[in-house]
């Protein structure tokens, strides 16, 4: 993962690596994603973090894992 500072803002590039990390959310172990405070998410999890709806059931779920990471970060 790369992160660079542009006008304030942090973007956050994904790349793939040569070491597949595992994905806090899933468990995975994948080669693409992002670290966030500490812990992986993967591509796939990031996306349907991305795409869930607040009424979602799995909102809640993404939430607590969320929390999580910030925690232990």
């Amino acid at each position: 993962m790369s992160i660079r500072n542009l006008s304030r803002r942090q973007v956050i590039i994904l790349t793939v690596v040569d070491k597949l990390n595992e994905c806090h959310i899933c468990n995975e172990r994948t080669g693409l994603g992002i670290w966030l405070v500490g812990g992986y998410i993967c591509s796939s999890c990031l996306e349907e973090i991305s795409n869930t709806e607040v009424q979602d059931p799995k909102y809640d779920y993404f939430i607590f894992k969320l929390k999580e990471l910030w925690l232990t970060g």
